[in-house]
């Protein structure tokens, strides 16, 4: 939208220069570009460009979540196949985003991300790194991409660990972690929108229906990027412990811990 446009084009020495200071660590999936087409046949049209925030998946393999920090609307419709068990059997085939509730629920038994300490301490710094720079711009109502993929033995390779020796450059999410066979891709998107008329009548309304004013979708920025940092804090907790990893899979958690994140 235009408003998008504007607000990226206002920040852009900001964003350059946060995106620069974190040595290029920042989970904020980069915009390459803004171009607009004119055409006598229609109205200019304002395009931006991207980066895909997650690398190339096998679909069959993986949960895709949207994550905000709130509750309030953040279920996706879902039937169960399982009770209990782990969240791909729970799952099934379905290929939904699914959202903070459902993430909270498939978590709770399965452990979804029981990451080593070292790595959910610098995950989580990152993040409330991110979350306060977009703050710092009147920026809310972005969601953290997260993606969970089932990995396979072959996954697991020297150049994926040579890749994270060298360091993870080339992209704004951290490199596969691998955690009991589990990969994560993650990215801040949707972060362009800011607190203005429209989320503040949106605000005012859901609360007026009687909806959890805090945890709404729209709040202040400050008040959102607390709440967000708390959800990443409180589910990101870095737990587990107990792994029994092939060498290489070693290697790559042990390289992670290297790396100035």
């Amino acid at each position: 939208s235009a408003g998008e446009r504007d607000k990226m084009l206002g920040m852009l020495d900001d964003y350059i220069q946060y995106i620069q200071q974190s040595g290029n660590r920042s989970l904020i999936t980069r915009i390459y570009g803004i171009f607009e087409i004119r055409t006598n046949y229609f109205e200019p049209v304002t395009l931006m460009i991207m980066q895909n925030a997650i690398n190339a998946i096998e679909e069959e393999l993986a949960l895709t979540f949207d994550l905000k920090g709130s509750s309030v609307g953040r279920e996706t419709k879902l039937v169960y196949q399982q009770r209990r068990g782990s969240a791909f059997a729970r799952v099934g085939k379905s290929k939904k985003v699914l959202k903070d509730t459902n993430f909270l629920q498939l978590s709770k038994d399965s452990g979804l991300m029981d990451l080593p300490q070292h790595v959910a301490k610098r995950l989580i710094e990152q993040l409330k790194a991110d979350s306060a720079f977009l703050a710092s711009h009147g920026i809310m109502d972005y969601s953290l991409l997260l993606v969970v993929e089932r990995g396979r033995s072959e996954r697991v390779s020297t150049a994926v660990t040579e890749h994270i020796v060298q360091g993870a450059n080339e992209g704004p999410q951290l490199p596969p972690v691998e955690d009991r066979k589990l990969f994560y891709h993650l990215g801040v998107i949707d972060y362009l929108q800011t607190w203005d008329i429209n989320k503040k009548i949106e605000a005012c309304t859901k609360s007026f229906l009687g909806k959890d004013k805090k945890m709404i979708s729209a709040v202040e920025p400050q008040s959102y990027s607390r709440r967000f940092c708390d959800m990443i804090e409180a589910n990101f907790s870095g737990s587990y412990s107990g792994f029994s990893l092939r060498r290489e899979s070693r290697l790559l958690i042990q390289s992670l811990s290297d790396l100035d994140l």
